[in-house]
């Protein structure tokens, strides 16, 4: 039982937790924006397909993550959690800034 409740409550899989989250919350911001760009008049479907895009990647990245792996965790949450801070604290223009820049970064 204790090595079972090793594995449940290791370091590495609630940071994995947060992680997950930190994606989630991006992926959510950028529906925000998607939708708010559709309401408008002209929609820009540049800043749609950049939402989309990121929101692709960023659901990839957490597919892709391993639990078990620590680094791997723990460089996802370095690399995700700015992103998060910007777009939670970002105009959607900001936000789109961003996602430009996930996207360029990641080869989308």
């Amino acid at each position: 039982m204790d090595q079972c409740r090793n594995k449940l409550f290791s370091r590495t899989g609630v940071r994995y937790e947060v992680v997950l989250d930190v994606i989630g919350a991006c992926v959510a911001h950028f529906a925000e924006d998607i939708a708010a760009e559709l309401e408008k008049p002209a929609p820009a479907l540049v800043a749609i397909k950049l939402a989309k895009d990121a929101q692709s990647n960023l659901r990839q990245a957490r597919e892709d993550l391993d639990p078990n792996d620590t680094e791997a965790v723990e460089d996802a949450i370095r690399r995700y959690t700015p992103m998060a801070g910007n777009c939670e604290a970002g105009s959607s223009a900001r936000r789109l800034s961003c996602a430009k820049f996930y996207c360029i970064d990641r080869g989308a």
